[in-house]
Formats: C-alpha cells, structure tokens, sequence
C-alpha cells in the first residue's frame, strides 16, 4: 500500500492523470471490500482449524508447479510441511 501511494505520487508530479486516478480506484476498491474479506478469512480460518490444516509449506509452490512439474496438492514433498499458525 506504502509503494502504491509512492507510485501514486510519482504519477501525478510526472502528470499521469490517469495512471494516479487508476490506483486511487484500486485503493478505494480494497478499503471498501476490506470487511467482507476480513470477515471471509475468519470463516475460513475457523474451517482450518476445525479440520487441523494448521501449518505451511516451507518451499515455494510456484517452483515446484512449473519447474518441478507437481502439479497436484498430494505431490508436494511431506518433509516441507511445518506446524504453526497460519
């Protein structure tokens, strides 16, 4: 959010209207849809944690998508999972 202010900033100093206006617009869209998103995370946080999916994979999933071709959740190597809170 900080970046996109800077960005922001630069753009209406350089006299990019338009490119300002374009990321005012996406601010003003997440703040208004923040509860909702909020209040969805809390929801699905609680579902997790009923089903104990408390945890992370300690890797990176987009390496191991398209570098190491896995592309199925059961596929990804047991020994990277770690507990802890999402």
């Amino acid at each position: 959010m900080f970046l996109d202010g800077i960005a922001a900033y630069k753009f209406l100093i350089e006299g990019n209207f338009w490119h300002f206006i374009a990321v005012f617009r996406a601010h003003m869209s997440f703040y208004r849809q923040f509860f909702r998103f909020y209040q969805k995370r809390k929801h699905l946080m609680s579902i997790m944690k009923d089903q104990n999916m408390a945890g992370y994979y300690n890797r990176s999933v987009v390496w191991a998508y398209f570098v190491q071709n896995k592309r199925e959740f059961p596929m990804l190597e047991k020994t990277f999972f770690k507990e802890g809170s999402l």
